[in-house]
């Protein structure tokens, strides 16, 4: 089963929350709550952008890769993301469930990625006769749009930086002496001492082989610690002070290099995409995709929109594999928000296999 999500928002105070549910190639169920609208018949449709930096605007036209004219869900000449209207009550909320046939959640003509807008006016279902009835159903503006993404991978986006307690340093653990160890050290008493205290040293090694001994964990040194969500090994190295306070490494600092040893970097531009995976440590790039690329500009529509966007992140994904790296890191630039395009690639990168951790301030 495929679960898709759109959280709705807009400058106008209109909220809401859209679900899209698809059993295997079977139609696709839209169920959502809107408010803030007022009463009576908006236009409800699918665009073709998931990119909201610009507003509503910035959605592109109605989803429509058969290049079909504006119609009703019912009809046969309809653009793909043509789903109708809402019915809004005198209290400014719609509550609506549509299914479809034509908005899947995977393929081609998947709307992963796309966007969901919600009109100012009814939409003439393209019978109405305006000059823009056969190309928007004359809905007016656009209120309130979402971006439409996989539910199931949303958890994946969230921060999963392993972070040890400090009391991790410190609580005792409990040491339980070598009886070995303690022979040899009764061994190397010299005789004549022995002979003269014998009673007084076997009762004091008997007496230590029984009693544990508290010890912090940095007189180990080295300690191995399991991370509860993932059952994997990481080894804690024991603190060291700095000899320079100012200089002082910290703890992840000085292990990112280890547990996070790829990450990935997205750049976007009015012009195309691109994305590369790099080592850390050498800064050799192990996978990189872009859209400038002649492999792949031949054969995309767009070279910087969200289903290039897509494109990329699977593309990056497939030759991270033949490299054999499977995860990465990734935190924004200063000036970069973590929506819209650059989420999209890194979508992608998750859906397709790469267990990219986000790290946002």
């Amino acid at each position: 089963m495929g679960k898709g999500v759109a959280v709705l928002n807009s400058s106008e105070g209109v909220k809401g929350t859209i679900f899209f549910t698809q059993e295997g190639d079977g139609v696709t169920s839209v169920t959502g709550t809107v408010s803030g609208l007022k009463p009576g018949l908006h236009g409800f449709h699918v665009h073709a952008l998931g990119d909201t930096t610009n507003g509503c605007m910035s959605t592109g036209p109605h989803f429509n890769p058969d290049g079909k004219q504006h119609g009703a869900p019912e009809d046969a000449n309809r653009h793909a993301g043509d789903l109708g209207n809402i019915i809004v009550g005198d209290d400014g909320t719609a509550t609506f469930t549509i299914t479809d046939c034509q908005i899947p959640l995977s393929g081609p003509n998947s709307i992963v990625g796309r966007a969901v807008v919600v009109h100012a006016d009814p939409d003439d279902l393209g019978k109405g006769g305006h000059e823009l009835s056969l190309a928007t159903g004359n809905a007016g503006g656009r209120v309130a749009c979402g971006f439409i993404e996989i539910l199931s991978s949303l958890p994946s986006l969230r921060n999963q930086t392993v972070v040890p307690s400090p009391s991790n340093f410190r609580s005792p653990v409990t040491y339980f002496p070598d009886s070995r160890l303690l022979s040899y050290l009764f061994s190397l008493v010299p005789v004549w001492l022995k002979s003269r205290n014998l009673i007084y040293f076997e009762a004091f090694f008997k007496l230590v082989s029984l009693v544990t001994v508290l010890a912090p964990r940095s007189f180990f040194g080295v300690e191995d610690y399991v991370d509860d969500d993932t059952s994997r090994p990481y080894t804690y190295q024991k603190e060291k002070k700095s000899k320079n306070p100012d200089k002082h490494v910290s703890f992840k600092q000085r292990t990112v290099a280890y547990m996070e040893p790829f990450t990935l970097d997205v750049f976007i531009s009015k012009r195309f995409v691109s994305a590369s995976l790099t080592h850390r440590v050498t800064f050799k790039q192990v996978a990189v995709a872009g859209t400038n690329s002649k492999d792949v500009k031949a054969v995309l529509r767009s070279r910087c929109d969200i289903p290039a966007c897509m494109s990329i992140g699977r593309i990056l994904s497939e030759r991270a594999k033949e490299a054999d790296v499977y995860t990465a890191s990734y935190a924004p630039r200063d000036q970069d928000k973590f929506e819209g395009k650059i989420r999209a690639v890194v979508q992608s990168l998750i859906d397709n296999g790469i267990d990219v951790k986000i790290y946002l301030d």
